[in-house]
């Protein structure tokens, strides 16, 4: 029988073998000073290439969990060395939003399938105040690994690195202006941009963008998108600021616009929460969504389908991400991965009614991304 067939968990093969070794370590199968077997043999055991098994055994060396004695093999390491697994913290700045909810569940389920220990740390560390509470935590409580989601000030960087040297970061959907970090993000400049051209494809002219207006990377990225669609097809631009992502933001600035006596045609949203907030607000005024104003959002939250209509957004892959990082940081923590690791994910399109007229619910583009720049320096999204 294929033993391959009888590993558990997602990923690499080589991780899948390590996790295979690493719970037979645990449940005393292999015992302290054990001599494991070669790894040509281990390589038929598991119908792996030689590489495959070297690269686990690797890893698990790494860990301390196996040991190489140079004439005489590889040996199960002494229990002590068991007691101190790998300790990943996440930061996320709420719960309440299920993108970040299916974040912390995709990004737990892996590290546990990697036999780690998680901490889960909530707060919006972009302020400083929460960002203190976060320096305090990581001063009593070391971590091998930190996953943010977001963004916080090179500032602010600087000082966690200062308190945790030998932490290994890694940013999901989130920078640090003026940094060289290391980040998975989606590509929000052209998922800003193919959101724009479906509503010009759709015959709208007066196509407003609402915009956060804070000085975040991937709303200033969202807005450039929207800005070089505009441009493409020759339309004058429009954009108004909120006074946030969320939406109280949309709401206001729809009854500012509405109160100024001007109306779009189409409106384009730098989140999903901004696009209900103004959906709301078109609703209690009897402006038809999307016969008269047709609406898109950004990020695909799950609310946005359980709205009426339902809402048009640009997809992005949470799970995949956030699976990503994961083993990337491990990675990292182990030694196996030094360079600077940038990925820049690709979004997709879900069209939903509130961008086309008597859409059938079961329409959508099902279009399955793939990851478009990883492991560089420097990005330059595609917008065509």
């Amino acid at each position: 029988m294929d033993k391959r067939a009888k590993l558990t968990g997602n990923g690499p093969i080589y991780l899948r073998i390590a996790a295979d070794i690493r719970d037979s370590i645990k449940n005393s199968e292999l015992k302290t000073g054990d001599n494991m077997l070669p790894e040509r043999k281990l390589a038929e055991f598991y119908q792996a290439s030689y590489g495959t098994v070297r690269k686990a055994i690797q890893a698990l060396v790494d860990e301390k969990l196996l040991t190489k004695v140079q004439g005489s093999g590889v040996f199960i390491a002494e229990k002590e060395l068991l007691i101190n697994p790998i300790r990943i913290g996440i930061n996320v700045p709420t719960l309440k939003l299920s993108y970040y909810a299916e974040m912390v569940e995709a990004l737990e389920q892996v590290i546990i399938d990697n036999h780690c220990e998680f901490f889960l740390i909530r707060g919006d560390f972009a302020r400083t105040s929460e960002s203190d509470r976060l320096e305090n935590i990581l001063q009593r409580t070391k971590l091998d690994g930190l996953l943010l989601a977001g963004e916080i000030s090179s500032e602010r960087f600087n000082s966690l690195r200062k308190i945790a040297p030998d932490m290994q970061m890694i940013f999901l959907d989130g920078n640090v202006a003026g940094e060289e970090v290391d980040f998975i993000k989606f590509d929000d400049e052209s998922g800003a941009f193919s959101a724009t051209e479906h509503l010009i494809r759709q015959g709208r002219k007066k196509i407003l963008f609402i915009d956060g207006g804070s000085t975040f990377i991937n709303s200033s990225l969202r807005e450039s998108g929207y800005l070089a669609a505009m441009h493409r097809y020759g339309i004058t631009p429009w954009v108004e600021y909120g006074a946030g992502f969320d939406y109280n933001s949309g709401y206001n600035v729809m009854q500012k616009i509405i109160n100024e006596g001007k109306m779009p045609d189409a409106i384009f949203c730098v989140t999903d929460l901004v696009a209900m907030g103004a959906m709301q607000l078109l609703s209690q005024h009897h402006i038809t969504v999307p016969e008269q104003v047709m609406l898109v959002g950004f990020s695909d939250l799950r609310e946005a389908d359980f709205t009426h209509p339902r809402i048009t957004s640009v997809k992005v892959d949470v799970k995949e991400i956030s699976r990503l990082a994961v083993l990337e940081i491990l990675d990292k923590i182990a030694g196996r991965s030094k360079s600077r690791w940038q990925v820049i994910f690709p979004t997709h399109l879900i069209v939903r009614e509130s961008s086309i007229p008597q859409l059938p619910r079961s329409v959508h583009n099902k279009a399955k991304p793939s990851i478009k720049h990883i492991v560089t320096r420097q990005i330059e999204p595609v917008l065509a």
